[in-house]
């Protein structure tokens, strides 16, 4: 997908997919080109099959509105205004339809302006950047299991599979106080680096050194997009993927200015040669035998130049070529991507940026922040590393709000069953995020490829509802390597 004419000094793909389990795909993407320079937005939805795809497809037509308001003189404050211009336009559309209260989307957005590189970001989409063959993830996530890291109390490993992994704590339309992170400075991108931008459905399927070995075959931007979408079918395509991937112009041959201006200058030295040898003959005496074969050595040497500057021509045309093949090659790989079939959504006037500058900074990780949108479970297994399949003991910490009724409903079982498994607890002494009650489950379950809710469902004999109100889940998903709690299916 070639970013086309002018100055752009980029090439594009793009790709967005269902995936293999969801039943609508709430993720949206966008390419603009503004008067703020280049835009590309990725956005993935939650709350509902159409809260999400509304969240996101608002959020995305919103920075873009914001951006074609005006040319901001400060990129990086612009790009946190236009994300808080998003959730307001969001948390508004969802006040007037109350049907959608509760959607929410992630966001990440990229500005290529003048050569430079600026992005920001909130919840758990990411940016990537390939350069040198490596890949580097350019953003942090707001999510639970960051914090954790952060924290000390996981490495990067464990969070791909800790049950909480889809719990993010920033995300559009989910709460009128957004903290956007945003880069400090801007990228400064050089011959042949990518940009990744995805949502998690890209990372949550496949590791970074798949992707890595991905971006750096030999194939065009959007076969890139598109093989990178299909190896996460591959690894289950357990929710939506959206992937776009900004590739950055490389000079591996030299232009055909460069070509000739370095055949003038070779010229012009052989000339200065031939009169410096001239001068110097005029100067001296010299015998007629040696003037004859200094002429023969002459006419070899012209015909030489004669033909060597043919040659040089020759290059020249097929430098050319090559070029315009390339270039065509690069026009017909593929097509923006163009989601205009979704319904448009009507967007209010943006405001302009303040032009006081406001400090940018990185989102603060607060752990005492509620979590919002993916997943909100707080059991723990006590024995969760193969998950088990008889029955066994978790360990609940109670959450703010909840009452020794609600852990026992939620978990399908009775007050007073709950009560013998815990004799030292009363109601009247729960204390938020401090009390763990121990809670006896059907099994636990780490899942794995096709293992989606309605075949853990079939697979324990367990409602799917309650599995979900078990796992403190709003919406039907479930990523690999996460661990369920599979409640009773009677009340015990």
């Amino acid at each position: 997908m070639s970013a086309g004419k002018d100055s752009k000094e980029f090439q594009f793909g793009n790709h967005t997919d269902i995936g293999r389990v969801r039943q609508a795909n709430e993720d949206y993407l966008g390419y603009f080109e503004t008067v703020n320079g280049y835009l590309f937005v990725v956005c993935d939805g939650m709350g509902g099959h159409v809260g999400g795809a509304t969240a996101s497809q608002l959020a995305v037509e919103s920075i873009h509105k914001f951006f074609e308001h005006g040319r901001y003189d400060q990129v990086q404050e612009a790009l946190r205004q236009s994300i808080l211009y998003a959730n307001q336009q969001i948390l508004t559309y969802a006040s007037q339809n109350p049907h959608l209260r509760g959607m929410g989307t992630t966001c990440v957005v990229v500005l290529v302006r003048e050569g430079a590189v600026y992005y920001a970001h909130a919840g758990d989409s990411r940016i990537y950047l390939q350069t040198g063959q490596q890949l580097t993830r350019l953003t942090k996530d707001h999510s639970v299991v960051q914090q954790m890291i952060d924290a000390g109390m996981i490495t990067e490993q464990e969070a791909e599979s800790h049950p909480r992994k889809n719990e993010i704590t920033q995300a559009l339309g989910t709460m009128p106080h957004l903290e956007v992170a945003v880069s400090e400075k801007p990228l400064l991108p050089a011959s042949n680096d990518i940009l990744l931008l995805c949502t998690d459905g890209l990372n949550g399927m496949i590791d970074d050194k798949s992707m890595e070995r991905v971006l750096n075959e030999p194939i065009s931007v959007q076969h890139k997009a598109l093989r990178l979408v299909e190896m996460a079918n591959e690894a289950g395509g357990y929710d939506n993927i959206t992937v776009q991937l900004i590739q950055f112009n490389s000079r591996t041959t030299p232009t055909i200015a460069e070509d000739m201006a370095s055949t003038k200058t070779t010229t012009t030295k052989k000339k200065s040669t031939r009169t410096q040898a001239a001068s110097a003959a005029k100067n001296q005496k010299i015998d007629p035998a040696f003037i004859i074969l200094c002429l023969m050595i002459g006419i070899v040497a012209i015909l030489f130049f004669i033909g060597m500057d043919q040659l040089s021509d020759q290059t020249i045309s097929t430098s050319e070529l090559k070029l315009e093949q390339a270039a065509s090659s690069d026009e017909e790989s593929a097509d923006p991507a163009d989601n205009a079939a979704r319904e448009e959504t009507q967007v209010a006037e943006p405001k302009p940026v303040s032009q006081t500058t406001a400090p940018v900074t990185s989102k603060k990780t607060e752990s005492a922040k509620p979590a919002t949108g993916k997943n909100t479970s707080p059991a723990t297994a006590e024995k969760t590393s193969s998950g088990s399949t008889g029955e066994t003991f978790i360990t609940h910490t109670v959450r703010t709000g909840e009452t020794f009724s609600a852990v026992a409903r939620r978990y399908n079982v009775t007050n007073k069953t709950l009560q013998s498994w815990n004799p030292s607890v009363k109601d009247t002494d729960i204390k938020a995020d401090a009390t763990k009650l121990r809670v006896k489950v059907k099994a636990t379950h780490t899942v794995g490829p096709g293992d989606v809710l309605d075949v853990v469902s079939k697979k324990y004999g367990v409602n799917k509802e309650l599995i979900m109100a078990a796992n403190g889940k709003t919406a039907d998903r479930a990523a690999r390597g996460e661990t369920l709690v599979i409640p009773f299916a009677e009340k015990k």
